[in-house]
């Protein structure tokens, strides 16, 4: 019995993938004998490679195979019995930036905070999550518009938590951070990710901003942190104005002392739906623009800086070691309702953060509720129970076969958008085709690369 997708590589071989994660290459000689049932004639080598891999299971099966392949399943779909991990507060939809990108739909005129009543009770769903490990993430808009709103809901979790461990994020542009907030962020160990695109000049570019420089904010800022001993992360967002400074990229990520990059396509909502033909791309020049970083990237590990490309690193975690890390736009179902919860100023509660900027965009689509619903509620949501049928890639007609299908996951609220559908009906959409490409160019690297390259890419895999 054979278990497998297929897919031609760029050079002389057949890629094969299952649904546990596993992946082989074959040459096209051995795809020939593999597909023809002479599986014989393959190499001792390359046949225990294929039954180790379960791309050849016994007919019929045993009963220990049986077992094996359950346990092998359960543990490729851990995230499904742990309950929200990921609770995002949207403290505020105010911001003094006006970033060409921005899905947030953020507003500098009559800001709204989120109240305490609305925040306490968010706190309280959150806690409901059966996980002992939760995350608490601040956005916004600019979320220290309303840092005395995270003062409130740290101390009414620490007041109200009773056996969890909880992990504090903030995603801030850095520009209002003065020592108040450091000493804060210090004592209740926060970490914090910041917006970088690049260098000066095309920092300025996409997040612009009135009162301040965007790029003397993220600069003085992380200094800030760091000197703290605060960890400090950057995120960086791709429009069309960056397509032809990755080497700029690169080197700014790197003399900032930064050892990950997130080299991110835009998202289509808010701003960037607005205005996509002023800032938009195609799939094809984001991949050539990705092609680039990466191997930029590459050459500054062997120069001795140890950088990774984080989208890659969580793909090469599970081919390499078939972990699902915990990043819920690749799984199957998602991660919207199920493992991350959003809950926004005004009281109202949705699947994910994408969910919840469509609603600031006048669609609440994705809300399953609000602040004064329990968990158990929220969860059994007919619009949580949809999202997760949505975006079960073993049984969508576009993913269901695709080699690509146990690495990938989708979104429904981006299917949504596009196609005004939940499930994935155009193959090869803006987001397929930016995935499967970066997955080509993973496999590729991994069987046709240099050894410097395959032990740089096993490298971010473990980290």
């Amino acid at each position: 019995m054979k278990n497998f997708f297929f897919h031609k590589l760029f050079g002389n071989g057949h890629l094969l993938t299952n649904d546990f994660g596993n992946s082989v290459l074959l040459s096209d000689e051995e795809y020939r004998l593999f597909i023809s049932d002479e599986v014989e004639m393959i190499s001792k080598d390359t046949q225990e490679k294929l039954q180790k891999g379960y791309f050849l299971l016994p007919t019929p099966l045993s009963a220990d195979c049986i077992e094996i392949l359950q346990e092998t399943t359960r543990k490729t779909k851990w995230y499904l019995f742990q309950g929200p991990v990921l609770h995002i507060f949207n403290i505020t939809n105010g911001c003094n930036y006006q970033c060409v990108y921005c899905q947030a739909s953020a507003t500098s005129r009559h800001p709204m905070i989120m109240p305490t009543e609305t925040a306490k009770k968010a706190v309280h769903i959150a806690l409901q999550s059966p996980s002992g490990r939760l995350t608490f993430e601040f956005q916004g808009g600019e979320p220290l518009l309303g840092f005395r709103t995270i003062k409130e809901i740290v101390q009414e979790t620490k007041r109200e938590n009773q056996d969890k461990t909880i992990t504090f994020n903030i995603v801030s542009n850095l520009s209002l951070l003065n020592n108040d907030m450091v000493g804060f962020f210090q004592e209740n160990h926060f970490s914090i990710a910041t917006s970088l695109d690049g260098d000066a000049l095309l920092q300025r570019r996409n997040r612009q901003c009135k009162t301040s420089d965007s790029w003397a904010d993220a600069r003085e800022g992380i200094k800030k942190l760091r000197d703290a001993g605060i960890p400090v992360t950057a995120i960086q967002t791709t429009t069309k104005y960056s397509l032809t400074q990755a080497k700029e990229i690169i080197n700014c990520y790197s003399s900032l002392g930064f050892i990950s990059i997130f080299i991110r396509p835009l998202t289509r909502l808010g701003k960037a739906s607005a205005d996509w033909a002023g800032i938009g791309y195609t799939a094809e020049e984001f991949l050539l623009f990705y092609r680039q970083c990466f191997f930029l990237i590459l050459e500054k590990n062997k120069e001795g800086f140890p950088i990774k490309e984080t989208y890659a690193s969580i793909l090469l975690g599970k081919i390499f070691h078939t972990s699902v890390a915990n990043y819920m736009e690749l799984r199957s179902p998602c991660g919207a309702g199920i493992g991350q919860i959003t809950y926004n100023y005004d009281g109202t509660v949705s699947t994910c953060d994408e969910g919840r900027m469509l609603a600031e965009m006048g669609n609440p689509l994705f809300q399953m509720g609000t602040v004064d619903n329990t968990l158990n509620e929220l969860m059994r949501s007919a619009t949580c129970r949809s999202v997760c049928a949505a975006s079960i890639l073993e049984s969508a007609p576009e993913c269901f076969d695709c080699v690509y299908q146990p690495y990938c996951g989708n979104c429904p609220i981006m299917n949504y958008v596009t196609s005004q559908e939940l499930f994935p009906s155009k193959p090869n959409s803006f987001r397929c085709k930016i995935t499967k490409g970066i997955l080509d160019l993973l496999f590729n690297c991994i069987y046709y690369g240099s050894a410097d390259y395959i032990s740089i890419l096993h490298a971010w895999s473990e980290e």
